[in-house]
């Protein structure tokens, strides 16, 4: 075996990059903590039924995010940090595109109204209220500004302050026994309150968004470059959020609230590999640029790492899954415990996708992304569409796992241009008897 290790120049540069991420890794840790405590408080207090409700509404206004989003995050971050003297110009453009976007959204769920698409006038006005969250995504285009400039600290230490106060709004709520429609229109102040530790971080560092200004050339330059991106963007929160819509649409709210506990749980620890990933990827294009085979080493190692964490966790949380969700939400969510078993085991292929999207974007195979993305919205539409109404939150489950495996690794065998990572995969795959017979590739060309 290889006992070569990562190593990192810690340069000026490279402190920096590692601060940045340890204070993006610093908020997310914090927020997703406090949400699971939270959230679980929260399932359990409204039960099955209002859960379900709650969530509903919130997966119907996630599949807008991407179009209102319009696809410019990454771009906002490049052009900004290839162009900063023109932030005003680029961060006005933008956030005026993105609050256009917005508001034409918001008017067209508000009028859906009168075609008769809702179950009930409650359903309607959860839906409505969660969707006014959307009118805070212009104001998202300053996180992209301290991106491209490394320094997200202010923003992470203000953003989590904002975080923590309405995560004590939601248990004086609780406490005080409010309404369901209550939470839906916290969740709206609480994307409000990210917009405003933005603009205050902003305000002390880089001045006033006042002097942001519209600039027609940038525009159609931003327009050009994210159009594909907002279809990539769609088809993964489709991928995401489409198996909880069609379950409250087919079967019930109350199955909805069953399954969206299970699946707080299994996606809970999806922001490991993307920080891991963010961490490494100056050390996986370094390693591309010394050759193949150091490049090939480092994305083994990478793979085998992450596909031995997915794996054991898989195992743990199959193991214990009964105990954790009755100890956590009640007896009243106990049915959770299957979805719970069996969703969990596609965090095998999402720790994968994120080595996956990072050599995509190494290997400049953008389009394969998009294509990625799409068939795998498809195949999970269709497989939903087929397994809920005979299996419920099961059947959802199923088709998570099916399609994660078909889109983040099975796919991939099929194209030339992708077959050196499906390789890497495969050998991950068995890694358990790999590290029985002390062999370093099975798959490794002659």
């Amino acid at each position: 075996m290889d006992n070569r290790k990562w190593k990192f120049s810690f340069t000026t540069g490279a402190k920096k990059h590692s601060k940045h991420t340890l204070w993006m890794a610093s908020e997310k840790v914090i927020s997703l903590s406090i949400n699971l405590l939270v959230g679980v408080w929260l399932a359990r207090y409204l039960g099955p039924n209002g859960f379900g409700a709650l969530n509903f509404a919130i997966a119907i206004t996630a599949i807008f995010l991407p179009i209102v989003n319009f696809g410019l995050q990454g771009i906002l971050v490049k052009e900004l940090f290839n162009n900063p003297d023109d932030k005003n110009g680029i961060l006005g453009t933008s956030f005026l595109l993105k609050l256009i976007i917005a508001f034409i959204v918001l008017l067209l769920i508000f009028f859906s109204r009168y075609i008769g698409i809702y179950t009930s006038e409650i359903e309607m006005n959860m839906i409505l209220l969660v969707a006014i969250s959307l009118l805070s995504q212009p104001f998202l285009v300053i996180n992209s500004w301290y991106e491209s400039q490394i320094d997200i600290k202010l923003a992470s230490i203000l953003k989590t302050l904002f975080f923590v106060l309405g995560s004590v709004i939601k248990i004086v709520l609780i406490l005080k026994e409010a309404p369901l429609i209550s939470f839906a229109i916290l969740y709206s102040i609480e994307a409000f309150f990210v917009a405003v530790a933005l603009v205050i971080s902003y305000s002390i560092k880089d001045g006033s968004i006042l002097n942001w200004f519209f600039d027609l050339s940038i525009l159609k330059e931003l327009a050009n470059k994210s159009w594909l991106l907002v279809f990539s963007g769609l088809s993964a929160v489709i991928y995401l959020k489409i198996d909880q819509v069609m379950i409250g649409s087919m079967v019930s709210e109350s199955e909805l609230g069953l399954y969206s506990a299970a699946v707080k749980l299994s996606e809970a620890w999806y922001f490991i590999p993307l920080i891991i990933t963010n961490a490494l990827f100056p050390a996986i294009l370094n390693a591309k640029n010394k050759g193949l085979k150091e490049y090939t080493f480092r994305l083994q190692q990478l793979c085998d790492t992450f596909f031995g964490m997915a794996f054991l966790l898989a195992i743990a949380v199959t193991l214990i899954s009964n105990v954790v969700i009755v100890f956590l939400y009640g007896v009243e969510y106990s049915a959770s415990s299957i979805i719970l078993k069996i969703h969990i085991w596609s965090s095998v292929f999402i720790f994968l996708r994120a080595v996956l999207s990072k050599w995509l974007i190494a290997e400049d195979q953008y389009r394969f992304s998009l294509v990625s993305q799409l068939s795998g919205a498809l195949i999970n539409v269709i497989l939903n569409f087929l397994l809920i109404p005979l299996y419920g939150g099961i059947g959802a489950a199923i088709a998570t796992v099916i399609s994660y495996s078909v889109t983040s690794f099975f796919v991939l065998g099929l194209f030339k241009q992708t077959r050196p990572i499906f390789i890497i995969f495969c050998n991950s795959l068995i890694l358990p008897g790999r590290l029985i017979f002390k062999h370093e590739n099975f798959f490794e060309k002659n």
